[in-house]
């Protein structure tokens, strides 16, 4: 099976019984054996997802639509449940991002979230709803992009490019108007938001949109207190470093940055790093397969 949890494929087993479609124009439609079909509906085989997607053309829905036929008892608590559909329905009547943002956030810590695909499946319609509507991104939606950045596409976001961007620079500007925590946070949430996007577009080898995220990142003002935002910086560099193809250059840098957050930074931040940096030097460079190194050239891939 091509990565389809068992909760979706029994919705899209249930939409089918409901629809009523009949057995010849699902066959007709999505080029599924009769035998395999029968086996699926039956519930003792799967499919691909290049089939679940022919199957739900040809009954008319979206993923969105099959999240309603998913059954509570397949999420992993029922309290997560409800404050995931509060979350959705406080959003769809006063475009509020409160409790979507709670449903991800951990403790007190930012980061990109993970959460069960379950949860996406239903979330997915909303989170895109927010990217493409907004036209000045408030901090909350920036954190909301921040949070559920794994369920975005790189397309998703090439899309609502422009006007991200803009919301970036609005809200840096506007934090500097402030001090205290409410700057210290809109600081770290930015610097997160640019540093996993100027990862994405070096991983995809848009040179041009990295460089412009990075002239942003180092525009904005930090103080003392701004730790995660200075140590981004400096993997950054790291960054830069190995798409200039100065390998051990690079490689000298990050050693020295790993270092300089086990001394000084407290242990409560290391696993943040950690899935920043990598376990080594060779796994962190392995994101930028298409950059030239030094004592390779003319082995980029890309």
């Amino acid at each position: 099976m091509a990565g389809i949890d068992m909760p979706i494929l029994n919705a899209v087993r249930k939409v089918i019984d409901l629809k009523h479609i009949s057995v010849r124009d699902i066959l007709q439609h999505t080029a599924i054996s009769s035998g395999r079909y029968y086996t699926f509906i039956n519930g003792q085989g799967d499919i691909t997802v290049h089939k679940l997607h022919a199957i739900l053309k040809t009954l008319n829905v979206g993923l969105a639509e099959i999240g309603m036929y998913m059954p509570r008892e397949e999420m992993a608590q029922e309290q997560t449940f409800d404050q995931m559909m509060a979350a959705i329905d406080s959003y769809r009547q006063t475009r509020s991002v409160t409790g979507i943002i709670e449903l991800a956030k951990n403790g007190d810590d930012w980061g990109v979230a993970t959460l069960p695909e379950e949860m996406i499946v239903r979330l997915k319609p909303v989170l895109l709803d927010l990217l493409r509507r907004s036209e000045n991104y408030t901090l909350a939606e920036i954190k909301v992009v921040l949070l559920y950045l794994n369920y975005f596409t790189y397309d998703d976001l090439r899309e609502q490019y422009k006007k991200l961007l803009r919301g970036i620079r609005l809200q840096i500007q506007i934090s500097e108007e402030h001090g205290g925590a409410i700057r210290h946070e809109a600081v770290q949430v930015i610097s997160m938001l640019l540093f996993e996007l100027i990862v994405m577009h070096a991983e995809h080898g848009q040179r041009a949109f990295m460089d412009e995220l990075v002239e942003i990142f180092y525009s904005m003002k930090l103080k003392v207190d701004d730790w995660t935002t200075s140590v981004l910086r400096e993997v950054i560099n790291v960054i830069r470093l190995v798409i200039a193809g100065k390998q051990s250059l690079a490689n000298q840098k990050y050693d020295t940055v790993r270092e300089m957050i086990r001394i000084f930074q407290p242990e409560e931040n290391w696993p943040y790093f950690e899935r920043v940096m990598g376990e080594s030097f060779e796994s962190f460079t392995l994101q930028f397969l298409w950059v030239e190194l030094e004592g390779n050239h003319g082995m980029a891939i890309g």
